[in-house]
């Protein structure tokens, strides 16, 4: 038994190497791909379209970065989701899930802990450094006002600080006593996060729509948050965008709390937007 359990042990150590020997060898003869993926709410949904196309032609990125809504999409792709399973996910959620409101001065009308919870119950304690594929989550240091990139650690609570949209979602305090809030804030488009991380080449995903009206005017606190976050996007969006290849998918407006019913036109926005960008990508991949 004492024996098993150090060979365990020991392939246990072992596949952190197993996993970056893999990576070495399917991308001999081609450059480091990084995927960067956008915050934008619920029209992350279509990040899923475009990590769909990616698995239809082979394309496998290196390492991903993620801001927002897109940590939440790249960290379930990094611990071995398809899309397939993300989507069905989606299709499934419900905002009861993450929606646990708090009193006005805990700093956010809706926990952030629950987006943590959320998380734990789909990919359990994982560490991000125990992903199949390397994986940042960017968020921002309230108080400093910069950018934070999230490399190492549990994997839940770097979504959640990610994902924690000021003024709707409380932020996330560290260990250490850090405020954290959205990465969108600072760095919403993670391209430079992901040369940092050591890609050559990088594909960035752009979701978030900077365009007013949303269809209307607003109809409760969620839009108002929601075109007030807009307005500050088109501010900061173009900061850092030099990728190699940008896809933009034309997402149709949709209420926030309505992602479930419209998951499959955004997941559809996405797929074809990849289409069509992927003969760009396909000459520097093969």
């Amino acid at each position: 038994m004492g024996r098993q359990g150090t060979r365990a042990s020991g392939w246990k150590w072992q596949e952190p190497l197993r996993r970056a020997w893999r990576r070495w060898v399917e991308r001999r003869g081609r450059p480091v791909l990084g995927l960067a993926l956008s915050g934008g709410n619920v029209r992350g949904v279509a990040h899923i379209g475009v990590l769909a196309a990616l698995e239809e032609a082979g394309i496998r990125p290196d390492l991903v970065a993620g801001t927002s809504a897109g940590s939440l999409v790249g960290a379930f792709y990094c611990a071995g989701w398809e899309s397939a399973r993300l989507l069905e996910e989606i299709k499934n959620f419900s905002w009861r899930e993450v929606a646990r409101p708090r009193l006005p001065d805990l700093m956010g009308l809706l926990d952030s802990q629950m987006i943590e919870e959320w998380v734990v119950r789909r990919l359990g304690d994982i560490r991000i450094e125990d992903l199949d594929i390397p994986f940042a989550a960017v968020a921002t240091d309230l108080v400093a006002g910069q950018r934070v990139v999230l490399r190492e650690g549990p994997l839940a609570p770097a979504v959640r600080a990610s994902c924690a949209i000021p003024g709707i979602f409380s932020p996330y305090i560290t260990p250490e006593g850090r405020i954290l809030v959205d990465g969108g804030v600072v760095d919403n488009l993670p391209v430079q996060v992901a040369r940092e991380m050591g890609a050559e080449a990088v594909l960035a995903v752009n979701v978030s729509s900077t365009t007013l009206p949303l269809g209307g005017p607003p109809r409760n606190i969620l839009e108002v948050l929601e075109y007030a976050w807009r307005i500050h996007l088109r501010t900061v969006w173009r900061e850092g965008r030099d990728p190699d290849w940008l896809v933009e998918p034309e997402i149709p407006v949709f209420p926030v709390l309505e992602v479930a019913e419209h998951a499959e036109e955004a997941y559809q926005a996405g797929y074809r937007a990849m289409q069509q960008v992927l003969p760009q990508v396909l000459q520097v991949w093969r």
